[in-house]
């Protein structure tokens, strides 16, 4: 069983600009599918952190089949993460260590799951929130695995990539966020927003026809939602953003537009925002790992490697 205390972390990212502390940034994990051949799947992945220049600290965990989303517990200072699996098999599993790697446990084994993809920890609620490709649904647990329970079961035609849910996010005032991510490049993702509390979770549908929606992210105002698209240019392979109501959690004008404001990516998955530093972190199939601004500019390459792989992205504050 997980031990959760509830004492603020020192750890946590957002704290830093509370303290009043200089900092060069967030330590950084990042997971690596390692090297995939066509038509071979194995334990090749491992969960990687790096430090705030993207520099390579130390590799914490080895050996996953394929790990995807990963989101850090600050309170008790641990990381959580899923692993996809043979896809489209029912193999899925959730994972979770201490931050330095240690205390590696399964809090969702295989036969629970399909092809778990981004992870997001909610502290308020103790709870974690995570998509399922193949599975086309968007579930919830508690930190230890249990209360298991389906938020959105968007299809039961696996054949349909249009019902494949891939990215999540939950916003403060409970508006849950996800992809659908389509078949890749038909122009054919979605992103939908449910309110969790209501009794009759009715999805509304915030943008559709882009190339291949992926990983979420949004700010803690819930005034910005972000995203990866790994579809084709020129709205594809990229970093966007759409402005939100921040009352209603949807579209702040049903005339709102979304904006790429970084491009040229190769095939980008996962990303995580330090709102403390101003900085956007994004990882991409290709081995990259890019931070820029939260309007795009100022982009950075910290780390690139032809033997990675990377899909999801975690921070940690830089103290120890």
């Amino acid at each position: 069983m997980v031990k959760v205390m509830y004492e603020p972390s020192r750890q946590d990212p957002s704290r830093r600009k509370q303290r009043g502390i200089r900092s060069p940034g967030p330590r950084i994990l990042v997971l690596d599918l390692g090297v995939v051949e066509a038509g071979v799947i194995g334990p090749t992945g491992k969960i990687l952190e790096l430090t705030p220049h993207g520099n390579l600290a130390r590799v914490l965990a080895q050996n996953q089949l394929l790990p995807d989303g990963v989101d850090v517990h600050f309170p008790s200072n641990r990381i959580f993460w899923t692993n996809m699996g043979n896809p489209g098999e029912m193999d899925g599993s959730v994972q979770c260590a201490n931050v330095d790697g240690t205390e590696i446990r399964t809090i969702i084994s295989p036969g629970h799951i399909n092809t778990p993809k981004q992870l997001v920890v909610d502290s308020d609620s103790q709870r974690l929130y995570f998509a399922d490709r193949e599975g086309m649904r968007i579930w919830s647990c508690d930190l230890n695995g249990n209360k298991l329970e389906v938020l959105v079961e968007a299809g039961t035609n696996v054949e349909d990539p249009t019902c494949w849910c891939v990215g999540v996010q939950k916003s403060k005032r409970g508006k849950l966020y996800w992809t659908q991510k389509g078949a890749s490049n038909s122009g054919k993702g979605r992103i939908f927003s449910i309110d969790i509390a209501r009794s009759e979770r009715q999805p509304a549908c915030l943008l559709d026809n882009l190339p291949e929606p992926v990983d979420l992210a949004l700010d803690s105002d819930g005034t910005t939602l972000f995203w990866t698209d790994r579809g084709d240019i020129p709205h594809g392979n990229s970093l966007n953003k759409v402005a939100l109501d921040r009352l209603t959690g949807l579209l702040k004008t049903i005339d709102t537009k979304p904006q790429v404001i970084l491009r040229g990516l190769h095939a980008p998955i996962g990303l995580k925002l330090d709102e403390a530093g101003g900085h956007i972190y994004v990882g991409d199939l290709g081995g990259a790992l890019y931070r820029c601004n939260f309007d795009g500019s100022g982009r950075q390459l910290l780390y690139s490697g032809d033997d990675h792989s990377f899909t999801g992205i975690g921070l940690l504050d830089n103290l120890v």
